[in-house]
């Protein structure tokens, strides 16, 4: 089989060229496709994303990365967040709606019954007004996608290489 055939499939995915299949965000972006009539996963995929991101931040910015890393108990997920606020690498608003997200995302983890209310959305300023508990699911991509086009220069290299071409070091990828 040609390697450059790329029959297009139900969902499109496998149709994607070998190199972007492997691709971390592209993954995720399936994922969340899979599970999009699911909230509480679709909640858990996307919270699983940014906690993943966060820590690549933590990573990339801070001299003691591996010691905030290694350290769960002291320097749980809230914390991180936290940090990054504290530092400038994360506003103020994004750092309200992942701190939000955390707490829903405990929420959805621990209750035997879990359902998005109205009352579980803060005002989130955002420039496509959706509803977010009619379209969960766009809003969960469109964060995700705000999120990763304002870290592109941390988050293309390790998780869509094959996207952008770029690895770890900043040299281009052979794509």
């Amino acid at each position: 089989m040609d390697t450059n055939d790329h029959t297009p499939t139900e969902n499109g995915w496998d149709s994607l060229p070998q190199n972007l299949r492997d691709d971390t965000f592209l993954l995720v972006m399936k994922e969340l496709s899979i599970v999009k009539d699911h909230n509480r996963l679709l909640l858990l995929v996307t919270h699983g994303f940014v906690e993943m991101a966060i820590e690549a931040l933590i990573k990339h910015h801070l001299k003691n990365s591996k010691k905030l890393l290694d350290d769960s108990r002291t320097y749980p997920h809230s914390a991180k967040l936290l940090i990054l606020n504290e530092l400038g690498i994360i506003s103020d608003q994004l750092y309200g709606v992942f701190d939000w997200l955390r707490k829903l995302r405990n929420r959805a983890a621990h209750d035997a019954l879990f359902r998005l209310r109205k009352q579980d959305f803060p005002t989130i300023k955002c420039d496509d007004p959706i509803d977010p508990v009619d379209d969960f699911y766009r809003f969960c991509v469109l964060l995700l996608a705000g999120f990763w086009n304002e870290h592109l220069d941390v988050f293309g290299p390790l998780f869509a290489p094959g996207v952008t071409g770029l690895k770890e070091d900043g040299e281009e990828s052979a794509t």
